[in-house]
C-alpha cells in the first residue's frame, strides 16, 4: 500500500473496528480494540470517548466516567463527551453532577438537543418539574432526529398533564 502513496493509521484501524464491534453489541471486543487504539495513540480523544460509551452500555459507569474525563481533558470542548458523562452520572443517581455536565454540553453546543432532553430527564428525576418541562421544550425546539422529538413530546405531555 505504501508504494501507492496511501498510508494508514493503525490506531484508526482499531478505532473503527471497535466502533463496529460496539454497534454489534460485542462490547469486550470493542473495548479491546479501543485499548489498542489508545495504546498506539494516547491522545486519541475519540477512542476514550467511544470506549466510555461502551462501558456505559455495559453499565460500568465509573469506568465510563473515567474515559469521558480523559476525552474531555484531551479535547476540552468535546460537547458530546460532557453529555455522555452526564448520562453516566444520571445512571448513578448523581443528578446534580449530571445537570452540570449537560449545562456544559449546552454551553459548548447550544443546538445539542440531546443535552437539553437529558437535562430535562435529570431535573425530572430530581423532582424539579418546572425545569424539566423547560428543558424538554428546548429539546423539542432543537430536535434534529425523530427519536429526540418523540421522547421530548412524550415527557412533556406526561408532565404537563400532571
Amino acid at each position: 500500500m505504501a508504494e501507492l502513496g496511501t498510508a494508514f493509521d493503525p490506531a484508526a484501524i482499531y478505532f473503527y473496528r471497535g466502533l463496529a464491534y460496539g454497534k454489534k453489541g460485542e462490547y469486550d471486543r470493542a473495548i479491546a480494540d479501543f485499548n489498542q487504539a489508545i495504546q498506539l495513540n494516547p491522545k486519541f480523544a475519540a477512542a476514550f470517548y467511544n470506549r466510555g460509551n461502551v462501558y456505559s452500555d455495559k453499565g460500568e459507569y465509573d469506568r465510563a466516567i473515567a474515559d469521558f474525563n480523559q476525552a474531555i481533558q484531551l479535547h476540552p470542548k468535546y460537547a458530546i463527551a460532557f453529555n455522555n458523562r452526564g448520562n453516566a452520572y444520571d445512571k448513578k443517581g448523581e443528578y446534580d453532577r449530571a445537570i452540570a455536565d449537560f449545562n456544559q454540553a449546552i454551553q459548548l453546543n447550544p443546538k445539542l438537543a440531546e443535552a437539553f432532553y437529558n437535562r430535562g430527564n435529570a431535573y425530572e428525576l430530581k423532582g424539579d418539574k418546572v425545569k424539566a418541562i423547560e428543558s424538554y421544550r428546548q429539546a423539542l425546539a432543537l430536535a434534529q432526529t425523530p427519536q429526540v422529538k418523540e421522547f421530548a413530546q412524550r415527557r412533556l405531555k406526561e408532565l404537563e398533564a400532571n
